[in-house]
């Protein structure tokens, strides 16, 4: 696979934006969506970096080398930290919040526990929700990728009824649509299908990803309230349909214009 810093750029974009949300940086009120770039970024990667003749023990072993061992010095460092400087029953809750990610469930012992967005208990490994999404997902890339080089029109046509069944369940329980993978596996599809009809070659004009990029601005300001359970408003709900389409027409770029390579997209990327 061709290095690209658009996807960098993007990843930049999605991690400053999160940051930005969680240390309450004005004008970040919806820096939280920048987690469902990076699931439409993720689902592009995995579509490239998914080995078919090698199979899929050699796709989640190459995961596990990359992720993992970050992953588990994060959760030793945490709790080692934690049992020094912690209270009882702080610590109790970070035992517990430790021993669920250690099984790469930390989605759903958030889910059972509490919202995202309105905490109820010290959760320090909070962030952590995300990734157990990502594990998840590896797990069925094998079979999507297959499905996506025999029928690929097939997933095309099921992101429509994937993306309802993720509003309807956002009218019911916003916390459900916000932790689970099913509610979310539309917008890894959305970026495992640019992945693959694009190939190495562009879908779109080189000059259409900075302005899909641009065009993400705006969405910093829509009034978004992941604790709603409006369509409108809530959260993963039609503003980030909107922020994932951005995010795949970014990604349906081109790379031979290497528009980030003159010294504005260089800038972009080293801040």
């Amino acid at each position: 696979m061709q290095y690209r810093n658009d996807i960098q750029l993007l990843r930049g974009i999605a991690v400053a934006l999160v940051l930005g949300y969680h240390f309450g940086v004005r004008g970040a009120a919806n820096g939280f969506m920048g987690v469902d770039i990076f699931f439409v970024v993720s689902g592009f990667l995995m579509q490239k970096l998914y080995r078919p003749e090698q199979g899929a023990v050699d796709f989640w072993t190459r995961r596990a080398r990359r992720l993992l061992p970050a992953y588990f010095t994060t959760l030793a460092a945490t709790l080692s930290v934690g049992a020094v400087i912690l209270l009882p029953d702080a610590f109790a809750q970070l035992r517990d919040q430790t021993a669920v990610a250690a099984v790469f469930g930390s989605n759903i012992g958030f889910w059972w526990a509490e919202s995202y967005f309105q905490p109820k208990q010290f959760a320090p490994l909070l962030h952590l929700w995300s990734l157990g999404v990502e594990l998840q997902y590896y797990l069925i890339v094998p079979l999507l990728v297959r499905i996506l080089a025999r029928f690929p029109r097939l997933l095309a046509l099921l992101i429509i009824p994937l993306f309802l069944f993720c509003l309807a369940v956002v009218t019911v329980s916003p916390k459900t649509a916000f932790f689970m993978l099913p509610p979310r596996l539309w917008e890894f599809l959305l970026g495992a299908i640019v992945a693959s009809w694009r190939g190495d070659t562009s879908l779109l004009p080189g000059w259409v990803s900075p302005v899909a990029l641009l065009a993400l601005i705006p969405m910093l300001v829509w009034p978004v309230d992941g604790t709603l359970t409006s369509i409108l408003h809530g959260h993963p709900a039609i503003p980030v349909a909107l922020v994932c389409l951005l995010t795949a027409i970014a990604l349906a770029g081109t790379v031979e214009d290497r528009w980030l390579d003159n010294w504005p997209g260089r800038i972009a990327i080293g801040l």
